[in-house]
């Protein structure tokens, strides 16, 4: 095995004996400039034995020079010491208490010996930083099709899924219902619907549906859900259990005297309905059912 002449406990020097001399000659002229260096550096020889590591690698990895040098990719025991000496590309290494992962970009060039010459630079705050991005993105996404109070599609998605579900519908002629369901205090204008009961409802709503459905938001007191697969009457099923349940909904204590009721209006699908003409049907029937309601109250 190669040996190390040392200065210091971690001031490597390149190998000096017979055995490394070819390493040394491709080497001797850089030493200083890669003992230097800011980023790691690995050596490996013609057969992939590591002959050299600077001290930015020891201190960017929290290893010893010795626990690699000699060794070759398949000697080492440690998976994670054998990712080092892997293609290009990033580096994932778990600390040995498994609290703290260091992410490293690793490059190779070839000497003029044959020998490989790894380029380590410490990545780990830049892929922490494009993890946060991703996130922040994906809320920011969410934020974009979602109604900030109840969590619910915002009408931005809902046209998206409605457009989803009618270019669906016309290539494989499936049913397709659609509801609008308004909520109303006899008491009250819509305007003084506070937000703990508009969110009481939409939980409501939205706990009775499938996860195949989708339920939307669509003003401050009117909500739209889009059933897949669903014939008229089933949708008249849904709608009469909501409306039974809909006397046990629990709001909060401030409100629990409130006079509040649910009507809806609902449209099939028909051939050549687009995604306006269904929300157009929905709301005529919810103003015909409102008037209605209205005469026999």
């Amino acid at each position: 095995m190669p040996r190390l002449r040392q200065t210091g406990t971690s001031d490597i020097k390149f190998p000096l004996n017979s055995e490394d001399q070819d390493v040394d000659k491709a080497f001797q002229s850089n030493q200083t400039a890669l003992e230097q260096c800011p980023c790691g550096i690995l050596v490996q020889d013609a057969t992939g034995t590591v002959r050299w590591v600077n001290a930015t690698f020891e201190s960017m990895c929290g290893l010893k020079a010795e626990q690699l040098i000699g060794h070759n990719r398949n000697s080492l025991s440690s998976t994670a010491l054998q990712a080092l000496l892997g293609s290009d590309g990033p580096v994932h290494l778990i600390s040995t208490e498994g609290d703290s992962e260091i992410v490293m970009q690793c490059t190779t060039t070839e000497g003029a010996e044959g020998e490989t010459i790894r380029y380590y630079l410490d990545i780990t705050e830049l892929t922490r930083l494009q993890e946060q991005n991703g996130v922040l993105r994906q809320q920011v996404q969410e934020l974009a099709i979602t109604d900030e109070l109840t969590g619910l599609a915002n009408t931005r998605a809902l046209n998206r899924s409605l457009n989803a579900q009618v270019t669906r519908n016309r290539r494989y002629g499936n049913s397709l219902s659609l509801v609008i369901a308004e909520l109303t205090d006899s008491d009250s204008p819509e305007e003084d619907l506070h937000d703990n009961i508009i969110l009481a409802v939409s939980r409501h709503l939205r706990n009775r549906l499938r996860w195949v459905d989708t339920i939307a938001r669509w003003a401050h007191n009117k909500f739209v859900i889009i059933l897949p697969e669903t014939e008229q009457q089933e949708c008249q099923q849904l709608i009469t259990k909501i409306r039974t349940e809909f006397t046990e909904i629990s709001l909060p204590d401030e409100h629990s005297d409130r006079s509040l009721a649910l009507h809806f209006g609902t449209a099939q699908w028909q051939k050549g309905d687009d995604a306006r003409k269904l929300l157009k049907k929905a709301a005529q029937e919810l103003v015909s059912e409102e008037h209605l309601a209205a005469n026999t109250a």
